[in-house]
């Protein structure tokens, strides 16, 4: 599974058999760039600071989840984009797996993605496999769902 190929990169020959993992349910707002990233910088501190190895997020953390007819716009992609970015020029994802659900286009199609940052690199970008259908109609309007000969999930090249 992709979560032992992302612990085999992370603790490589390490023999590490107990992981501390952080969860958070953070307040983000639909398209608050600025605030929803303050907010997920707060919890990866906090996430270092309890000697977590592993940081969790929530589904489309950077952009905010209720972001509908936004989603449909470049300037959404471009701003998550530069919120990873933000991310990566800090010292956050040195020593810990970060996990953050973000917005991503690929080959012109939107993706609601799990991003895997690790020492200022992004290690994987993973789409959701499965969509909320027949709970929230429009997440098949807004995202699609990974399929085919894309590497069972993972987005190509």
């Amino acid at each position: 599974s992709f979560f032992r190929i992302l612990l085999l990169l992370f603790f490589q020959e390490k023999m590490v058999r107990l992981v501390k993992v952080c969860t958070c349910n953070l307040n983000q707002w639909a398209m608050d760039f600025d605030g929803n990233l303050k907010r997920i910088k707060q919890s990866i501190e906090e996430a270092k600071k309890n000697q977590a190895k592993y940081r969790l997020g929530p589904e489309l953390e950077i952009s905010g989840y209720s972001c509908e007819d936004h989603f449909n716009e470049s300037d959404t992609f471009l701003h998550t984009w530069d919120s990873l970015a933000d991310l990566l020029q800090t010292d956050l994802t040195n020593g810990i797996l970060v996990d953050v659900g973000a917005p991503i286009m690929h080959r012109n199609v939107p993706y609601n993605c799990r991003v895997f940052m690790l020492n200022k690199k992004i290690v994987l970008i993973r789409p959701k496999m499965h969509l909320a259908n027949d709970q929230l109609p429009r997440d098949a309007v807004v995202h699609r769902v990974a399929e085919g000969p894309c590497c069972g999930g993972l987005l190509p090249a």
